[in-house]
């Protein structure tokens, strides 16, 4: 079993001593939440990209430490966790509506980390392992149509019709466009290497290894690139 069965007694039956019970941390303080949550979110922010680390550290001391400052984070029970969570979906979110399913489900991702990590040192069970994550219903997608497409470029800022071009004619994210240089654009066989994104805090990888990819340049596309040679090559890495 997940808690190893810990403070049992042994079996009558010949067989194998069962291992000694794993006691909780002995300094308490060790585990309170504040300061485990932040230590956590120290230990392990290296391994996260930037987006995420402003993410999980706005998470933390917005929602998170308000609620379970001076816990034990070991003595969180599922009860509690169901409680706050119920209590996020009363939060507001955007367009006048509560915060959604997918946003707490973001919150909740940050408060099993912590928990599990403090639970899995201490030896007991996490409260975590009852707990599933809320469903999200599937977004509806309803792309331009080709005339819509033709009516918002005729509309657009001539600043921006080159950058819109690209993002519907390729699929690329806002992120992945905005990190497209020139030296990922290659003309013989027309196409544009996706290597990076590019946001607020900086370069990035992509969001998945899937990301990475060549897509073939279609002749928007193309005639949009050149036209920006002209305004940016040179004078940037970047292409917008």
């Amino acid at each position: 079993p997940e808690d190893g069965g810990a403070g049992l007694p042994p079996a009558t039956r010949p067989g194998p001593a069962p291992s000694p019970p794993i006691r909780p941390l002995a300094n308490a303080a060790i585990s309170e939440f504040t300061q485990y949550g932040r230590t956590w979110y120290a230990e392990n922010q290296l391994q996260w990209k930037p987006s995420v680390r402003t993410e999980f550290q706005g998470t933390l001391e917005k929602h998170l430490i308000p609620k379970f400052q001076g816990r034990d984070v070991t003595g969180i029970t599922d009860s509690e966790i169901k409680q706050f969570r119920n209590a996020l979906a009363q939060l507001p979110g955007r367009n006048g509506k509560t915060l959604s399913h997918k946003r707490i489900n973001n919150i909740m991702i940050v408060l099993r980390l912590i928990v599990t990590e403090a639970c899995t040192k201490a030896g007991v069970r996490s409260p975590f392992a009852t707990i599933r994550r809320l469903k999200v219903p599937k977004a509806d997608i309803r792309p331009f149509t080709l005339e819509e497409l033709q009516r918002f470029l005729a509309g657009v800022q001539a600043g921006y019709y080159n950058y819109y071009v690209i993002r519907f004619f390729t699929g690329m994210r806002p992120g992945e466009v905005d990190g497209l240089r020139w030296e990922d654009i290659e003309w013989g066989p027309q196409k544009l290497r996706v290597r990076r994104t590019r946001q607020r805090d900086g370069e990035n990888d992509p969001k998945t290894e899937y990301s990475l990819r060549a897509i073939d340049m279609l002749l928007p596309v193309e005639a949009a690139l050149q036209a920006q040679r002209a305004l940016t090559e040179g004078k940037s890495a970047y292409v917008f």
